[in-house]
């Protein structure tokens, strides 16, 4: 029995019906190096733009972008929040080609030190605490940067917690950006949308204790999915 059940397992496997014969091959270009990555950058994404790529991420404390041909060869790069500890997440690019890049970032700037040359009156001997740094990362960032430029325009909402933004999405009446927040019990998701000239709404958020929102898309109604 055992030997008649080995055979019929064999001829079966003999006797394949055209319908499942092997693929034909399919040609396949090599992989060529466009650009490398220095140590110190963080990359988080890209978005294209025409030939245009355009990579972000964070480089020490410093959301930036960088835009490359498909030739690899550099064609800018930019600190996209030079005075503020800050990272870039998520990035798009529009119909008109314009670039967007969300993020988080701290709104609170350190005090300026005041010049050298200048000796304040200061009778009573009070010593100035400067201001205290809070490198808490609690705004919502979204960086513009236009077709045919590499001028980033940061437009920012402020939260009342530390933010992770995790996706966007955008069209020609603007962007909408979802992530992560901060809650007493754990986290929750959140979304926010901005219209074409920076202007945020309130956010919406979702869930109190492990909730995290991970992709959004607007729709022509008005409408959007997350999830």
């Amino acid at each position: 029995m055992k030997r008649f059940l080995s055979l019929v397992l064999i001829s079966s496997l003999l006797f394949i019906p055209s319908t499942y014969a092997a693929p034909s091959k399919i040609a396949v270009k090599a992989l060529k190096l466009i650009t490398t990555i220095n140590a110190s950058e963080d990359i988080s994404g890209f978005a294209v733009s025409g030939k245009t790529i355009i990579l972000f991420g964070t480089a020490v404390d410093r959301a930036f972008a960088r835009a490359v041909d498909i030739n690899g060869v550099e064609l800018w790069r930019v600190p996209l929040d030079p005075d503020s500890p800050s990272i870039a997440s998520v990035g798009a690019v529009d119909g008109a080609g314009n670039i967007w890049i969300a993020g988080a970032t701290s709104l609170l700037r350190p005090t300026p030190a005041p010049s050298a040359s200048l000796t304040p009156i200061n009778p009573d001997n009070v010593v100035n605490s400067p201001d205290v740094f809070n490198a808490e990362l609690s705004a919502v960032a979204l960086w513009k940067i236009p077709v045919a430029t590499s001028v980033p325009t940061l437009f920012s909402a402020q939260q009342s917690t530390p933010v992770l933004v995790t996706g966007i999405s955008v069209d020609k009446s603007g962007a909408s950006i979802v992530g992560l927040t901060q809650t007493p019990q754990g986290s929750a998701g959140f979304v926010i949308s901005t219209n074409d000239l920076g202007e945020f709404g309130k956010p919406l958020l979702i869930g109190a204790k492990s909730t995290t929102l991970d992709a959004v898309v607007r729709h022509s109604d008005s409408t959007l999915t997350v999830t």
